[in-house]
């Protein structure tokens, strides 16, 4: 007997009011990626308020209705001002989801983390906030000075998608949601690759062992940095794997990767030293390093999903950048699914459905919009409609077998695996 189908998505919000969730990108590549898992991308203009220098693009993620906001610029101070125009432009947005790729450590609460795996951000570190001694930076850590703890609403989500209930529903329409995202860059012929690069090209040196010059190279033997050798890959430079430290990723190759929650390190300065990485872990008890965080969490609650796509370190490199967007945007979109608007039941109804100028998606093989945001096209998207209220369908086809072994997620110490040993 087949499903019945899912009712008609509701039309877009009437104005501005109408929408209670955002996501925030830093680079357009982290936009091109999570606008491929929109079930419809919205035609209506809804307007500018004064002043406000952003951008917007909007449509609807499963029953929500999502402002889309490519940031102008990464970093923190970026960040602020453009979700501090955000939230007087949509004053009811509740919850912001920082979307995109992020630098992680080797190693988390005594696992191993490889790069793919996604981090989602119970709190925030703001590290290049602080004082400049002499011989040593040293980041603000006092109640007065620190970003503090995240909301009640964004501690109870938190604390809800940690049962293993709602993981194994997070992390089933997780699965459902990267198969999606591969097969809608494949429809559209998105030259990104989403899958995952060869698992040998996944390294990490020991953190001791700088990307420098063997020989002939003044700057590298005084142990000064050197921009030549900053911009040539490992090979080049001839960088000794012996210093590669030993790990094995043992998790079939096509699982979904492992998330992991935690305090997460933000700052206007990318990182890219696995020395000062690992004492910022031991001081801080941070698990990733990203660069807007800091900047939204006091203007909009917020939460940090992204992916790891290099280790924070001097040998870091952007092969990895396309995967690792694709898993942030899949556990994101996953995380809209199990998020429950404060009032509402789904999208806010706008005006009739004929006066409105979209489209209404085919369920089936999906239907494609186009749409732009601060002149950066984000192109052709596909309008999948999977949500986690229709995974019947896509544990049998999408997520069944191989998908869904070694799901497991990471939490306060726990592993939590679904379908793997």
């Amino acid at each position: 007997m087949a499903a019945p189908l899912p009712p008609p998505p509701s039309p877009p919000p009437a104005d501005r009011g109408g929408f209670h969730l955002a996501i925030v990108c830093a680079l357009k590549l982290e936009v091109d990626t999570v606008s491929l898992l929109f079930d419809e991308i919205y035609e209506r203009p809804y307007g500018r308020v004064a002043g406000d220098n952003n951008h917007y693009s909007t449509g609807r993620v499963g029953n929500h209705a999502v402002v889309l906001l490519l940031l102008p610029d990464m970093g923190t101070r970026s960040a602020a001002s453009s979700a501090a125009a955000l939230r007087i432009a949509y004053p009811n947005v509740e919850l912001a989801l920082i979307v995109g790729v992020c630098g992680g450590l080797p190693r988390i609460d005594g696992d191993d983390a490889f790069l793919g795996d996604v981090v989602v951000s119970k709190s925030i570190f703001n590290y290049d906030f602080g004082r400049q001694y002499s011989g040593e930076f040293v980041p603000k850590t006092t109640v007065e000075d620190t970003l503090g703890r995240a909301g009640r609403n964004v501690r109870s989500f938190l604390a809800l998608l940690e049962t293993e209930h709602q993981l194994g529903l997070l992390q089933r329409a997780a699965a459902g949601n990267l198969a999606s995202l591969r097969e809608a860059a494949k429809s559209r012929s998105r030259r990104a690759d989403y899958r995952a690069p060869r698992r040998s090209s996944d390294r990490i040196f020991a953190a001791d062992y700088p990307h420098r010059h063997l020989s002939g190279c003044a700057a590298c033997a005084a142990e000064a940095f050197c921009e030549e050798a900053a911009g040539l890959s490992c090979a080049a430079l001839g960088c000794d794997e012996d210093k590669l430290l030993s790990r094995r990723d043992r998790r079939p190759l096509d699982s979904v990767p492992r998330i992991f929650m935690g305090k997460v390190a933000s700052g206007n300065a990318v990182l890219k030293s696995g020395k000062r990485r690992d004492e910022m872990a031991r001081r801080h008890d941070v698990v990733a390093f990203e660069m807007e965080g800091a900047g939204t969490w006091d203007e909009v609650p917020s939460i940090v999903v992204k992916g790891i796509c290099d280790y924070a370190d001097s040998h870091k490199n952007k092969a990895w950048q396309h995967f690792a967007a694709a898993t942030a945007a899949a556990v994101a979109v996953a995380m809209l699914g199990r998020y429950e608007v404060a009032g509402a039941g789904g999208v806010v109804p706008g005006a009739a459905a004929e006066d409105l100028s979209r489209q209404t998606p085919d369920r089936t093989a999906g239907s494609v919009q186009n749409l732009s945001v601060d002149n950066h096209s984000i192109g052709s998207h596909l309008v999948n409609n999977h949500t986690t209220e229709d995974l019947t369908a896509l544990e049998h086809n999408k997520v069944s077998g191989h998908l869904l072994q070694g799901l497991n997620f990471q939490g306060g110490g726990n592993v939590f695996n679904f379908g793997g040993k």
